[in-house]
């Protein structure tokens, strides 16, 4: 029984490894394209608040707006709030990718072992054995690099970059709360003077 399913691996295992790449290579396009769309949209966002952040703007000849008051006009919070749930969706994509990983080199031992098993067991085509024993754990390997190299080079940046992003939109937006306490509390205490008041 063992020696059977050591040809059935020895048949089967280097196929299903290459077309296992190929599902690896849909996950990193779709998760890579999602990633980097978030990315530019957090690059966006954050650079608009950044932007706008302790800048007054002049709406009249009277009137001064808060930065508050512009902040509340981009509405970029309602922005942030949509990117942050289409991240979490994204990370299953990438999850699945880094799963897929962990596989290869898996695939490749046990390729290993079926193709070694295969050879002592037929000791009259030994070279065989060897010769996929060798094979699935080349390949294994070489698409289990190929892929971290992606995931580190592009992917993992990307997720960075996007953590990173959202640390700083958090960091602003308590700014931007405290800002529109402030303006609230300054609207109270000075009159806000219209032009005819300042005529008279």
């Amino acid at each position: 029984m063992m020696l059977g399913l050591c040809k059935f691996l020895a048949a089967t295992l280097n196929t299903c490894i290459v077309l296992l790449a190929g599902v690896e290579l849909f996950f990193a396009v779709v998760a890579g394209m999602k990633l980097f769309k978030l990315k530019r949209r957090v690059i966006s966002i954050n650079s608009i608040q950044i932007r706008h952040l302790g800048k007054p703007k002049r709406t009249g000849k009277a009137r001064v707006t808060t930065t508050a008051e512009v902040v509340k006009d981009m509405n970029y919070h309602q922005d942030m709030d949509i990117v942050k749930e289409e991240y979490q969706n994204t990370e299953s994509w990438y999850t699945a990718f880094s799963l897929v990983i962990q596989l290869f080199p898996l695939l490749g031992i046990l390729g290993t072992v079926a193709g070694l098993d295969q050879a002592m067991n037929e000791q009259t085509d030994m070279y065989t054995g060897v010769g996929f024993a060798l094979s699935s754990t080349v390949i294994g390997i070489i698409w289990a690099i190929i892929y971290k190299i992606v995931d580190i080079i592009f992917t993992a940046r990307a997720i960075n970059y996007i953590d990173e992003g959202l640390d700083i939109y958090e960091k602003n937006y308590h700014v931007d709360r405290e800002e529109a306490a402030q303006a609230r509390n300054d609207e109270k205490m000075t009159p806000v003077w219209t032009d005819d008041e300042i005529i008279r």
